[in-house]
């Protein structure tokens, strides 16, 4: 009888903290093109904000607002010069471009967390809630299975099935998130603490 009730509760359990894959691939797709918008917006004021010819010099950056810390790295405080950073911006728009194709997906989508971070730690006044509230996305989306539906890398799993001759499973399988969602829940109570 337990046994029974406990296969009926994980049933239940299943049902109710699992996503579909598929809504998990428009998050992807539409957190990739919105940041590939903010991007090319940033990227206008590319000298004035993140070069040292602009509105905050490098050595000002780290008197005003480092206050000894150690997180605030930022791959953008490495030069000075506006082409380097142009570069920069450029890897990380090839990586907001994989992300939302799905090319190494899991990757992608931590070298755009750790882009957008660094960015984001390079002028520190230009900042709003927008922002940090797209560093959470993109640190959710490492851990989220976001490019098993809609992706190049579905597809190339699906091709290297075939050509081994296994079978392929559904491609709107459920995903189990529990973990996801309660590291999710965590980190959202630790932010408004």
């Amino acid at each position: 009888m337990l046994r029974i009730l406990q296969r009926v509760l994980m049933r239940m359990l299943h049902r109710v903290c699992a996503l579909d894959v598929r809504s998990l691939a428009v998050y992807r797709m539409g957190l990739a093109s919105n940041m590939v918008y903010v991007l090319c917006v940033r990227a206008a004021d590319l000298e004035a904000f993140y070069s040292d010819n602009g509105s905050l010099t490098r050595n000002q950056k780290i008197r005003l607002f480092d206050n000894g810390s150690h997180w605030n790295i930022s791959v953008h405080m490495l030069s000075g010069h506006a082409k380097v950073i142009a570069v920069i911006f450029a890897l990380h728009f090839a990586a907001l471009i994989c992300m939302f194709a799905g090319y190494k997906t899991q990757r992608a989508a931590f070298v755009c967390w750790l882009l957008e971070v660094s960015l984001g730690n390079r002028n520190n006044a230009i900042l709003q809630g927008g922002d940090v509230l797209s560093r959470c996305l993109h640190l959710y989306a490492i851990f989220l299975p976001i490019g098993h539906v809609w992706s190049l890398d579905a597809w190339l799993r699906v091709r290297g099935k075939k050509k081994r001759g296994e079978r392929v499973k559904s491609k709107h399988q459920k995903a189990k998130t529990t973990t996801t969602q309660t590291s999710v829940s965590f980190f959202n109570f630790s932010l408004c603490c």
